[in-house]
């Protein structure tokens, strides 16, 4: 839509004027008889084109042109008047007036080319403005920017560009030839094959300062063509990555120097998430037990010890996860030919981070020549005797009875403020109530987690499980799209409590949150669940620590450790202020399409 300002004293024509202009739909004509009322409404409403008459009341248009020009405001300006002088027109063409058109004896036949120029001056007006803010985009970028002809000759650069060669002056990039800026030029082959295929390239190559010098950028180039699709050049985006790719070369070897380490290292080195999934095995292993080490991966490490050993083995990783490490222990493996083997580990805590949480990094050792101790799996510093064991068994029963209680107590409580009238002790009983709410809480937290790995994985639709909660939360003020009806996941049963979670923090923490999308991608031979939300999104502080039990909330730890009990990993990757966006990773042979 153009918003027409016409300001003239002759009412007459005006509503003649604004009859025909309008007879086009994307055309809107606002009239005024002076430049002040003129002023007024620009104040108020969005004015693309000023129409006016040379003589007006208060101020002319041709001194409103000037004021307009002297506050460097480009609006366009279009001076339609009867008779006038030679030197005004003169004057309003040095003063900037877009088109000068003369009502002559019959101002109607005039009207046909008063819409034109309207149109043309507001359609020139915008071209400028759009090309302006690709200019100053492209002079302000923080990133280096280029433009190369068609030639392979350096057109323009930028500020950033300037600073990445080092140079102060334009002329020392501008005119050269692309390849004298690498340090070798045969990759602009390589460039112009992938553009070729791609329409696009993206990647290193090294750059070549004047002073001999060189720097590794990374770059994304575009191809740049006409009307009729003839190469004009190319755009190309960088950045100096040259300490990224040194720190990721170093992280790399370094990474290699403890694969080597861990591989010929004679002693058996694990990774165990929280609940004892074996997430990495060393090939010691093999010679340990007889299993390779991808078939015990994603196995629960209980699964290779006899029952009897489980409960120590269990209790010296909650010690773990709750200090950081515990003292060694000593239990049996079970060898692939069902014989047993004694062996001794020592653990302790580590945070692999890409939010994948917590692990505990495990060294077994074999210590069959040494005298078994009469306890099976013990701590060394001293034996688990079969009373403690009972006890540590009996634990889930006594915290089930205790929330119970907890419950029964909640229930006196609400009864004693239903007669309560002192407003002191109706606020000690508020307080009394949150502390035992967050109790109460508690306690079925720990209740849900021992739920989890106690039955089979099976396989669920992922699109059935979010229609059901929906259908169980009813959230009224989020809509929620659902793009996944043909997948399935093996996982733990209690697989719905990490959707219901999810969308549950989106209605109570997500702020102005009103939709919530849930889509699948494949990635490699993995599948990726993407579920995403508009609202506020989670600040960057909270991120790291986001699915840990001891700092994590609001469910997410359970749904980190539901998932992660059948090898599935989630991680938070969306944008504060405009999003949570959850990403979870279903491993090949974890998934299905129906």
């Amino acid at each position: 839509m153009i918003n027409v300002l016409l300001i003239d004293v002759d009412e007459s024509l005006q509503h003649l004027c604004k009859k025909y202009l309008e007879r086009s739909s994307d055309l809107h004509v606002e009239m005024v008889q002076s430049v002040r009322d003129g002023e007024k409404l620009i104040s108020k409403k969005k004015i693309d084109v000023i129409v006016a008459d040379v003589y007006l009341p208060w101020m002319s248009g041709l001194e409103y042109l000037k004021k307009l020009r002297m506050r460097k405001d480009p609006i366009p300006f279009i001076l339609f008047s009867g008779r006038v002088e030679e030197d005004v027109v003169i004057d309003a063409l040095n003063s900037g007036v877009d088109y000068f058109i003369l009502k002559g004896p019959n101002p109607i036949s005039k009207l046909g080319d008063l819409e034109q120029m309207v149109r043309s001056a507001v359609h020139d007006h915008w071209r400028e403005k759009a090309n302006s803010l690709k200019t100053t985009a492209f002079d302000r970028a923080v990133v280096g920017n280029l433009m190369i002809d068609a030639h392979d000759r350096v057109l323009e650069v930028n500020e950033a560009a300037l600073g990445l060669w080092k140079v102060e002056d334009r002329s020392k990039l501008v005119g050269k030839e692309i390849k004298d800026l690498l340090e070798h030029g045969d990759v602009i082959d390589v460039i112009k094959a992938g553009i070729d295929i791609l329409g696009r390239w993206e990647g290193d190559f090294t750059a070549k300062r004047t002073d001999g010098t060189t720097f590794t950028a990374y770059a994304y180039v575009t191809s740049i063509k006409d009307e009729t699709g003839k190469l004009f050049g190319h755009h190309v985006t960088l950045i100096d990555v040259t300490e990224k790719r040194a720190c990721d070369e170093s992280l790399k070897k370094s990474h290699e120097n403890l694969r080597l380490i861990a591989e010929n290292s004679t002693d058996w080195i694990s990774m165990l998430d929280p609940f004892g999934g074996i997430t990495y095995s060393s090939s010691a292993i093999k010679e340990l037990t007889g299993h390779a080490p991808d078939d015990v991966v994603r196995m629960e490490l209980f699964k290779l010890v006899p029952p009897e050993d489980v409960p120590a083995i269990k209790q010296a990783m909650g010690v773990m996860l709750d200090t950081g490490s515990a003292p060694p222990i000593e239990f049996r493996l079970r060898r692939k030919d069902g014989s047993l083997v004694n062996v001794e580990a020592k653990g302790r805590v580590v945070d692999v981070g890409n939010g994948q949480g917590l692990r505990v990094l495990m060294i077994t050792r074999d210590v069959s020549c040494r005298p078994r101790q009469e306890q099976p799996a013990v701590p060394v510093i001293g034996p688990i005797n079969e009373e403690k064991v009972i006890l540590s068994d009996m634990n889930v029963v006594t915290k089930v009875e205790d929330l119970e209680r907890l419950m029964d107590v909640m229930g006196h409580l609400e009864l004693v403020k239903e007669r309560a009238k002192d407003p002191w002790l109706l606020d000690r009983l508020a307080k009394m109530e949150e502390l035992l709410g967050t109790v109460i809480d508690n306690a079925n937290s720990v209740l849900e987690f021992q739920q989890i790995g106690t039955k089979e994985a099976e396989w669920q639709s992922v699109h059935d499980l979010l229609r059901d909660i929906i259908i169980r939360i009813d959230p009224d003020d989020v809509h929620v799209q659902v793009l996944a009806k043909r997948l399935e996941v093996l996982a733990d049963p209690m697989l719905d409590r990490v959707f219901y979670s999810l969308i549950d923090n989106t209605m109570k923490h997500g702020g102005k949150a009103h939709k919530i999308w849930v889509a699948y991608e494949m990635e490699g031979s993995a599948v990726k669940i993407i579920f995403e939300d508009n609202g506020v999104g989670i600040p960057m502080d909270m991120k790291p620590r986001l699915f840990e039990r001891r700092y994590g909330k609001h469910g997410l730890p359970l749904a980190h450790a539901v998932l992660a009990a059948t090898g599935i990993s989630i991680c938070e990757t969306g944008t504060p202020g405009k999003g949570a966006r959850f990403e979870i990773t279903v491993p090949n042979g974890k998934f299905r399409l129906r």
